[in-house]
């Protein structure tokens, strides 16, 4: 998911983060523990944030089984 951030500031958790255009600031990241969230960081534009939905562990356990294996020679 690509958001296009127009001069304002988007909360955003870290494991939904994939990359920024380098126009974007990054804020300091904060911790939401007891709110449940984790580590979340703030982002400001303008600039394209590229999210994703899926969580870390459902994308790698997606991953991993798509990585090409070490062939023994």
């Amino acid at each position: 998911m690509v958001l296009e951030l127009a001069g304002h500031e988007i909360i955003v958790r870290s494991g939904s983060y994939v990359a920024s255009s380098p126009e974007i600031t990054v804020g300091s990241w904060k911790s939401g523990l007891l709110g449940g969230e984790g580590f979340v960081c703030a982002f400001q534009g303008p600039g394209d944030l590229y999210l994703q939905t899926r969580s870390p562990e459902s994308f790698l356990s997606w991953l991993i089984p798509q990585l090409p294996s070490r062939s023994s020679n």
